[in-house]
């Protein structure tokens, strides 16, 4: 078949041959699954065509098949936003959650001359505090009043009720490059900053900032060398661990782990590996693991040998290994648990002292882009995959997971409108601005027709129902590995 389209009742195909088949529209098999729908999507492109109410027809990775992909809801009389070729949801994806799990900064993407869409969520009323443009990373203050933000290629103190800037802050840029980490220390009165070019290394460098004034309190060099990620130990009396990168070959690998004081600048540890032979993900919120997948390389570049483990933020050296085909995203937020993530998209929950797996499901999450456990325990946030871009490439949603079901609990919307966004939930409730709510369509039970309700729309919409899902919490006295430990034993 060499391409498809939809006319009025019929699905009509056109064959290599030059002749054309005429099928009803209800020849169709089951669509697949939601984690299927990006299979293959980053090999070539497939012809494809998306009808009015939804629904996909495109061609399989299968030679002769052909898919037919339903709307992301599949609950019968289910509420879901139109896909985005019709209402354009804007890729954004998480940058930060306030240590209280009262606020979330979302932003990110790049559209080229267009500015990207870029909000703080007011998770505890589930509804978007306010909106702005260009924010690509940031960190919250310990009170939440405030968080440093880097916006337009500056970096800047926000007001987080307003998204107003309330003071700039100036540091060489020529000579530190941009800003990859942001860590608040010490009670939000200090702050760290990570700094140098992923791509081609050069320069680089640390700056410990004082809150208060918002002038750089010292300035500590890495050899030229660009820092992918820095991180304060406070546990360890005022250590830096630094990841750095000669950035050579546009492949942002890490070369060298480092330990120094942050007091003196003298060097304590130091770990040297194989050019670009090293990816390094979080350190944990307790200071004493550091997540490293380490690769030996053939000449065609291509991994021969990957490694995967925790490494002491001590001595570097490791501590725990992990499954090698279970790249580490992110730790829970006590740090005694860590998140892998593989190829096909199952998120394994490991026991961070012996790898032991407590827990697995799968993932809705872009692994390319930023995925943070919700400081209450039972949440994990990630951007969600764009169902309708066949290459997998584009994300149209922030969404929210729940560690113990795997279940996908909302969706955060933001549409490409100033003043456009959207909330939804997997038991029913929504939220959103009064353009949001007009994106919102509904399925009729055992049809295919997608329509609009504006008064069902508006009885559905629960602000209290929303904020209850994005504040879900695990109880006071247990944590995330105890609770997942008795689950696995009943």
């Amino acid at each position: 078949v060499q391409d498809v389209w939809f006319a009025g009742e019929e699905v009509r195909l056109l064959r290599i041959d030059g002749e054309i088949e005429h099928w009803p529209l209800d020849r169709h098999e089951d669509p697949a699954p939601p984690e299927e729908w990006n299979k293959g999507g980053n090999g070539p492109a497939r012809p494809s065509d998306v009808t009015s109410n939804h629904w996909v027809f495109r061609g399989s990775d299968e030679p002769g098949k052909w898919e037919v992909i339903g709307p992301r809801s599949t609950q019968p009389d289910q509420f879901m936003p139109v896909d985005s070729t019709w209402s354009n949801p804007d890729d954004h994806f998480p940058l930060a959650i306030s240590p209280d799990g009262h606020w979330l900064l979302t932003g990110g993407a790049s559209h080229g001359n267009r500015p990207n869409r870029s909000a703080i969520w007011n998770l505890h009323e589930g509804r978007v505090q306010t909106e702005f443009e260009n924010a690509m990373l940031g960190a919250f203050h310990p009170a939440g009043r405030e968080l440093v933000v880097v916006r337009n290629a500056s970096l800047e103190v926000m007001d987080t009720a307003t998204g107003k800037t309330t003071r700039p802050l100036e540091y060489d840029r020529n000579k530190l490059g941009r800003v990859t980490t942001i860590q608040f220390i010490k009670d939000g009165r200090q702050f760290l900053t990570a700094h140098g070019d992923w791509y081609d290394g050069d320069e680089g460098g640390i700056l410990l900032w004082d809150y208060a004034t918002g002038k750089p309190i010292r300035e500590y060099a890495t050899n030229r060398k660009a820092v992918l990620v820095a991180h304060y130990l406070e546990s360890h009396n005022g250590h830096i661990i630094a990841a750095c990168s000669p950035g050579d070959d546009g492949s942002a690998g890490v070369d060298q782990l480092t330990v120094f004081d942050a007091a003196t600048g003298k060097q304590l540890q130091n770990r040297n590996f194989a050019l670009n032979g090293l990816g390094v993900g979080p350190v944990s919120l307790t200071d004493s693991l550091l997540s490293v997948s380490v690769a030996t390389w053939d000449y065609n570049s291509q991994p021969r040998m990957v490694q995967r483990s925790l490494v002491s933020t001590f001595d570097l050296k490791p501590q725990v290994e992990l499954p090698k085909d279970s790249r580490p995203e992110t730790f829970s937020y006590d740090g005694q648990v860590v998140f892998g993530l593989d190829e096909h998209r199952q998120l394994s929950l490991f026991d961070a002292k012996n790898a032991d797996q407590l827990h697995s499901f799968g993932c809705p999450f872009r692994p390319i882009r930023n995925i943070m456990p919700h400081p209450g325990g039972q949440l994990l946030c990630g951007a969600l995959d764009d169902p309708w871009n066949f290459h997998g490439l584009g994300t149209n949603a922030v969404g929210f997971q729940d560690l113990l079901t795997g279940e996908l609990v909302a969706q955060l919307f933001l549409f490409q409108d100033p003043d456009s966004w959207l909330i939804i939930t997997h038991d029913g409730a929504i939220n959103g601005s009064k353009a949001g709510l007009k994106h919102v369509t509904w399925r009729r039970p055992g049809t295919l027709d997608v329509i609009r309700d504006e008064q069902r729309t508006q009885a559905a919409a629960s602000p209290e129902r929303v904020a209850a899902v994005l504040s879900r919490s695990l109880p006071a006295n247990v944590t995330l590995r105890e609770r997942l430990t008795s689950q696995k034993s009943q």
